[in-house]
């Protein structure tokens, strides 16, 4: 498959609180273990972001859940793999709040606002238009 060239997989932890921070983890696959189709492990140290998120410095883990991106590059070859969240021990979903806002009639005050602002606005830009063309008129 890669003749006797090496890939590398990278595991990157992004950090919430800064979004440029990141901590990667990374494995090198050889070309045998591609071509036998032979699975690999790639060491993640989650004490590391977890420390960091104690001391303030960090926002890694976000209610119980830690986003990942994956990918591999080797020489002539770069892919974006695979994205998605590690979950803590015991994480469950939060239920979705929707069904609370249609119930009590928030959103529909939402969506009246909305088109209230948007009419206002319209009215503003209407106004001026006609202001200014009677005072160029005059």
């Amino acid at each position: 498959m890669l003749g006797d060239s090496e890939i590398t997989f990278s595991l990157e932890l992004r950090d919430m609180k800064y979004l440029s921070h990141k901590k990667s983890f990374n494995a090198t696959i050889s070309s045998d273990v591609l071509d036998n189709g032979a699975t690999g492990q790639v060491p993640v140290d989650f004490t590391v972001i977890t420390d960091l998120d104690e001391k303030g410095e960090s926002k890694y883990v976000v209610g119980g859940r830690v986003y990942f991106e994956a990918s591999i590059f080797g020489l002539n070859y770069n892919s974006f793999t695979y994205k998605g969240f590690f979950d803590q021990e015991g994480y469950t979903e939060p239920p979705s709040t929707l069904k609370q806002l249609k119930s009590s009639g928030l959103i529909w005050i939402i969506a009246a606002s909305v088109v209230l602002l948007i009419i206002l606005v319209y009215v503003i830009c209407k106004c001026r238009s006609k202001s200014d063309s009677k005072k160029k008129s005059d």
